[in-house]
C-alpha cells in the first residue's frame, strides 16, 4: 500500500471444512497493524462509508472494526501517520471472536516521485501491460484501450486513480478493446483512489461523489475479465439509470466476467448493463459491500449469472432524498437473470427490483434485512425462487399480479408473497410462518401457512408451528420433531433446505432429523448422506408407531401414500419412512406389496 492512501481487505470466517461459516450472521471483529521488524504498533483508522442508522451495520462503526455478514467481511483503512509512515513491511491482523488471521503488507513511500508510472490517453505498445515492476500505476486521466487491443494487468499490480472532473471521473475505457485483469489470491490487483477516504463515502443527498474516480467502461464487442481484483472509491460519473453512476459499465455486446473480486467503499453502481446491452455477465465468488447500488441490468438479450457471492450494506441512504439503492435491478423481457448460492443483506431499498417483464430466478440463496421489498415485479414479469430463506424485508415479494413460482422456500419475520397472480402462481413445499399466504390463490401444495383461515385449497397444506430450531438467532432449520421434515409430497422435507445447497452439514448431528433407528446418517465432506439399515423388530411397516406391524397399520400406510402432510399431523413423531418397505427412499404405492407381506408375516 502507498503510505498516504488506503488499503482495502476482505476477511472470511471458515468452518471445520474450510468453507465460509455463513452461520455466523453478524459479528464485529477488529483490525490492527504492527511493524514486522520489531512488532511495534502502527496506528490505523478505518474509513467510514456512511452512518445511516438503518440495518445491522448502521450507525458509526466502532474504531478499528470489521463487520462480518454470514462469515464474510471487508474493511478499508488508512495509516494515521500517512506520508510520514516509513516504508517497510507491516502485519495486518484481523480478529473475530476466537478466530484470527494476518497478512504482511508492504508500505510504499508516496512521496517518492519515482514510485509512480503516470498514464492517460490512448494506450499502445508497452502501456498495454501493467505489472508490479512498473511501480504504482497512476491514472492521471482517462485511458482508452482501442479496438482490437488488450490491456493486461498482472497479479500484484497497484493502480491509483485520480478523481477527474465531477460527473466525468477518470476511467478505463475499453472502446472495442478488452481488459484482462487477472490477479491471484496471494497477489490481488488493487485499484484505489488518489483522493483517499473522501472518495470512499456515499453522499446522502446527492447522486455523485466528485472525489471518486469513475470505473471501467466497456463498449463494442469483446469479453473482459477481472479476477482477484480489489476496487475501492469508484463511481464518479453520470447516472445512467438509477441514482448512482456505474462502476463497471457494459454496452453493446461486450461481455464481462467478474470473479473472486472485492468491490467495496464505492459510492457508484456496481455493474450496469446499459440500454441495448446484449452481453453475458458472469459474477462469481465476489464481495460487493458498501456500494451505492449492487447492479442494474437494463439491456436487451443479455444474460447475467451471479453465483456464490455476498452483497452487504448496499444503498443505505435516505429514501426521501431519492438516493436509496437496490442490490439488483433486473429489467426488460427476453433476458436471463439468475442468482445462485448468494447472500443479499443490509439493503437500503429492494433486494431485487425490476422493470417491465423481468423474470429473475433466485436459487439456494439467503435474502434478508432490507428497508423495503424482497423482490419487486410488475404484472408482466415472473419471479422464480427455489430453496431460499427470506426474512426481515417488510415490503415482501411484491408481484403486482405477476406469477410467483416458489419451491422449498421459507418466509418469516414480516416477509411473504403479496399480490401474486392467483391463476398462474405455484407454491410448493414452502413455509410461511408466522407470515401467511392464502392457499386458494394459485396452486399451493404441501406448505405451512401462518393463518389457519388461509387454508381450504391445495393438497397437504397445514397451519401448524414448523418448530424452527431458533428463529430468534436466524436458525430457520426445522428442529427435531418438526412437521416440516416429512410434510413434502413424498414424505420429504419442506421449506428452506440449507445453504449454499440442500443437505449441507458440519456433523452427522446436522443430518439426523428425528433419530430414526432405521436410518444411518453421515456428514461426508460437508454434505449429508443417509442409508437405511436393518431396523429393530416391529419398526419397518409400523406406520402407527404402536410397536407392532399388523392390520392397524393399514390406514396409516394408506394415508402416508396419499397425503403425507395429513399423516404427519395424524401420527406426530412417527417417521413416515417406516413405510419405505421396498427401500427406494420413497413412500408410495410401490411399497404396497412389500408392506402387505410384512403385515401378513408379523
Amino acid at each position: 500500500m502507498v503510505n498516504s492512501r488506503t488499503l482495502t481487505l476482505r476477511g472470511e470466517l471458515l468452518d471445520v471444512h474450510g468453507r465460509i461459516d455463513w452461520k455466523t450472521w453478524n459479528l464485529l471483529g477488529s483490525v490492527s497493524a504492527t511493524r514486522v521488524s520489531d512488532a511495534s504498533p502502527v496506528p490505523i483508522s478505518i474509513t467510514v462509508f456512511e452512518t445511516l442508522a438503518a440495518g445491522v451495520g448502521g450507525g458509526v462503526p466502532p474504531e478499528d472494526s470489521i463487520r462480518f455478514y454470514n462469515g464474510v467481511g471487508s474493511v478499508s483503512l488508512t495509516l494515521d501517520n500517512g506520508a510520514s509512515e516509513p516504508p517497510g513491511d507491516i502485519l495486518i491482523a484481523v480478529t473475530a471472536g476466537s478466530a484470527s488471521a494476518s497478512k504482511v503488507v508492504s508500505i510504499l513511500d508516496g512521496a517518492d516521485a519515482g514510485l509512480f508510472r503516470n498514464l492517460s490517453g490512448t494506450l499502445g505498445g508497452a502501456d498495454l501491460t501493467w505489472s508490479p515492476g512498473d511501480g504504482v500505476i497512476r491514472l492521471t486521466g482517462n485511458v482508452t484501450v482501442p479496438t482490437g487491443e488488450t490491456l493486461t494487468i498482472n497479479p500484484g499490480t497497484l493502480v491509483m486513480v485520480d478523481s477527474g472532473a465531477a460527473g466525468a471521473g477518470t476511467a478505463i475505457l475499453a472502446a472495442g478493446g478488452v481488459v484482462h485483469a487477472i490477479g491471484t489470491p496471494d497477489e490481488p490487483i488493487a485499484f484505489f483512489p488518489t483522493a483517499g477516504p473522501a472518495a470512499m463515502t456515499l453522499p446522502q443527498a446527492a447522486q455523485n461523489n466528485p472525489q471518486s474516480w469513475r470505473g471501467f467502461y466497456h463498449s463494442g464487442a469483446g469479453h473482459s475479465t477481472y479476477q482477484w481484483v480489489i476496487v475501492a472509491g469508484a463511481g464518479n460519473g453520470v447516472t445512467a439509470t438509477h441514482p448512482r453512476p456505474p462502476i463497471f459499465r457494459a454496452e453493446n455486446s461486450h461481455s464481462i466476467d467478474i470473479l473472486d473480486c472485492v468491490v467495496a467503499d464505492c459510492p457508484g453502481n456496481g455493474i450496469v448493463a446499459y440500454f441495448g446491452a446484449s452481453g453475458t455477465y458472469l459474477l462469481q465468488r465476489n464481495l460487493f459491500s458498501r456500494c451505492g447500488i449492487g447492479g442494474e441490468f437494463v439491456g436487451t438479450g443479455y444474460t447475467v449469472i451471479i453465483e456464490d457471492s455476498w452483497y452487504t450494506r448496499i444503498g443505505r441512504a435516505p429514501e426521501p432524498n431519492g438516493v436509496d439503492g437496490d442490490i439488483f435491478h433486473f429489467d426488460r423481457p427476453g433476458n436471463t437473470s439468475i442468482v445462485r448460492r448468494s447472500i443479499l443483506t443490509d439493503c437500503g431499498d429492494d433486494l431485487i427490483d425490476h422493470s417491465t417483464s423481468a423474470t429473475p430466478i433466485v436459487e439456494d440463496s439467503i435474502l434478508y434485512d432490507a428497508r423495503d421489498k424482497v423482490v419487486s415485479l410488475d404484472g408482466t414479469g415472473v419471479i422464480t425462487m427455489t430453496n431460499c430463506l427470506v426474512f426481515d424485508a417488510p415490503g415482501n415479494v411484491r408481484c403486482a399480479g405477476a406469477p410467483a413460482i416458489i419451491t422449498n422456500c421459507t418466509f418469516s419475520r414480516d416477509s411473504r408473497l403479496d399480490g401474486q397472480n392467483c391463476t398462474t402462481s405455484v407454491v410448493q413445499s414452502s413455509i410461511f410462518w408466522t407470515t401467511s399466504i392464502p392457499t386458494c390463490c394459485g396452486a399451493v401444495n404441501n406448505s405451512i401457512v401462518g393463518n389457519a383461515g388461509h387454508l381450504g385449497c391445495g393438497v397437504g397444506n397445514a397451519s401448524t408451528d414448523p418448530l424452527f430450531s431458533d428463529s430468534g438467532a436466524n436458525n430457520f432449520a426445522p428442529a427435531p420433531g418438526s412437521p416440516a421434515w416429512t410434510a413434502g409430497p413424498s414424505g420429504d422435507q419442506i421449506g428452506w433446505l440449507g445453504f449454499p445447497a440442500p443437505g449441507m452439514c458440519d456433523s452427522a448431528d446436522d443430518c439426523d432429523d428425528e433419530g430414526d433407528p432405521c436410518v444411518a446418517y453421515s456428514c461426508d465432506n460437508g454434505f449429508c448422506r443417509s442409508k437405511f439399515i436393518i431396523c429393530p423388530p416391529g419398526i419397518l411397516g409400523d406406520m402407527n408407531c404402536d410397536g407392532s406391524v399388523d392390520a392397524l397399520d393399514i390406514p396409516a400406510f394408506t394415508l402416508a401414500t396419499i397425503d403425507p402432510s395429513a399423516y404427519a399431523l395424524a401420527y406426530p413423531g412417527c417417521n413416515m419412512r417406516r413405510g419405505d418397505t421396498n427401500g427406494d427412499f420413497l413412500v408410495n404405492q410401490l411399497d404396497l406389496e412389500a408392506f402387505v407381506l410384512l403385515v401378513m408375516q408379523l
